[in-house]
């Protein structure tokens, strides 16, 4: 029986390949035409952008889907609290623990361990 070894090289070379559009994409672009691109003053490409960097990143920390959706959207949700001038480390504080609740929910139901009352 041959078991097949699953190898994680597309994820690493299109996380840099993202990253590297990101990069480009802060150090090239002007932020005034980026930011009313589809919607005025929503910044939905570097957000999009933002999102599957963050998304593939916390992919290869977590190696599950679900926790990098997890991770990802409490990043993105944190940066545009910070684009609409809602700061403060207690905003950040929430969100990394509904990212750590979020992270051991998945877990925890992974294992197959369910509150059963």
């Amino acid at each position: 029986m041959l078991t097949k070894k699953k190898t994680h090289i597309w994820l690493v070379v299109s996380t840099v390949i993202f990253w590297s559009l990101l990069i480009a994409m802060v150090v090239l672009a002007d932020p005034e035409n980026i930011a009313d691109f589809p919607v005025e003053g929503m910044f939905l490409v570097p957000a999009f952008l933002v999102f599957i960097c963050l998304f593939l990143l916390f992919r290869i920390i977590s190696l599950s889907v679900a926790g990098g959706m997890v991770w990802s959207v409490c990043g993105l949700i944190f940066l545009y609290l910070r684009l609409m001038g809602i700061r403060g480390w207690w905003n950040g504080a929430l969100l990394l623990g509904i990212a750590v609740c979020g992270q051991i929910y998945l877990v925890l139901q992974k294992q197959g361990v369910e509150n059963r009352e």
